[in-house]
């Protein structure tokens, strides 16, 4: 698809983690796509692409969006901030396109809440074992 949509030759690699990052610090294209490299613990990872933010990788910047993401981490409104960052995501991956998104991670879970407890909603979908527990019936 790269190929043929884009005109982009690319070869997908596993390396190990040692080996990406000091593929990444030289600044090399080849390691810039990994897979599961947009993780965050944070609600979202558009301050990644923040102009001089620690983690903007990419050297990319845009005072526009910049300042959405400004407002958007101000704004109480959950509606409205849904706005300011449906804003800022198009122009990073649509009008500007600094990154390209491989995929986006989907967790869903089927458990019988009356026989399992211990599991709850988070952002990496990571669920200790330790916290799992079976409910025991009511004898």
């Amino acid at each position: 698809m790269w190929r043929d949509e884009l005109g982009i030759e690319m070869e997908l690699r596993q390396v190990e983690t040692q080996v990406f990052w000091a593929c990444n610090s030289a600044s090399s294209i080849r390691c810039q796509s990994p897979a599961g490299r947009v993780i965050t613990m944070t609600p979202t990872p558009f301050g990644m692409f923040v102009t001089g933010g620690g983690n903007n990788e990419t050297g990319w910047s845009n005072p526009r969006y910049d300042e959405l993401i400004a407002a958007a981490n101000n704004e109480l409104d959950t509606a409205k901030r849904e706005k300011l960052f449906e804003q800022a995501e198009t122009i990073l991956v649509h009008d500007d396109a600094p990154i390209i998104p491989l995929y986006v991670y989907l967790g869903i879970n089927y458990f019988d809440t009356n026989k399992v407890t211990g599991i709850w909603p988070n952002m990496l979908d990571d669920h200790p074992l330790r916290s799992v527990h079976k409910i025991k019936p009511n004898q």
